[in-house]
């Protein structure tokens, strides 16, 4: 599989389950509108399935990170609580309300 092989963001499309990255780490999310900046780049307007809104910025381009082609349910719940459990200090509480860790 050639690894280096340039992914034509063009491709995806509204409804698309995509991985894209947020500062250090990587987030799935549902593309729901597909807009284009200024400059004519793609912008993915991204909306988490157990969430009630949209996400507060678009997706760019230079984000994206591959389309997902299987869902299964609730498999990022145990990542995100181990994550949070492990870059915390005992006397903190681990949450989860509608898909957040907090």
């Amino acid at each position: 599989v050639d690894k280096s092989k340039i992914i034509n963001n063009s491709l995806i499309k509204k409804g698309d389950i995509i991985r894209y990255k947020m500062d250090t780490y990587y987030v799935v999310h549902r593309v729901v509108n597909i807009t284009e900046d200024e400059d004519g780049n793609l912008l993915f307007i991204m909306k988490g399935d157990n969430n009630d809104n949209i996400d507060l910025y678009p997706v760019k381009e230079s984000q994206y990170a591959g389309t997902i082609k299987l869902n299964i349910p609730y498999l990022g719940y145990p990542t995100l609580l181990l994550g949070e459990l492990l870059n915390s200090s005992a006397g903190d509480k681990v949450t989860v309300d509608k898909g957040r860790v907090g």
